[in-house]
């Protein structure tokens, strides 16, 4: 069997984003930890096609992963840390549904040239 290069980078990557997403939603007061699980299984539904592309070419998994990323940072400001002065509420996490998909697909396409632009090996 071909070792894929960047698979466990891959795997970690996801993992680490879905337990920071589960644990940023715990340290609130209105979830429990059953329902911070649900609740980032819910937001983390566009990395689905991360998940897909991890078998198929982890490099461009690592790749969509990297690009949701900053959108799950900037909804976390606006929810958990300053949801007064964004105006922000849970709904703010749809953000993540309607432009995960797009930015996952958009890092799964563009990775390998970031790669290759950046002289990563």
């Amino acid at each position: 069997m071909m070792k894929k290069p960047f698979f466990k980078q891959a795997v970690l990557l996801l993992l680490l984003i879905f337990i920071i997403q589960t644990l940023s939603f715990w340290v609130t007061p209105h979830f429990n930890f059953r329902q911070s699980v649900q609740l980032s299984l819910f937001v983390l539904s566009p990395l689905l096609v991360s998940v897909v592309f991890l078998f198929i070419n982890p490099i461009r998994a690592l790749g969509g992963a990297l690009f949701f990323l900053p959108l799950l940072i900037v909804l976390y400001f606006a929810v958990i840390v300053m949801p007064e002065a964004s105006g922000a509420d849970a709904l703010s996490y749809i953000a993540a549904l309607i432009y995960g998909v797009p930015l996952n697909i958009l890092g799964i396409w563009l990775f390998p040239y970031f790669r290759k632009f950046f002289g990563i090996k």
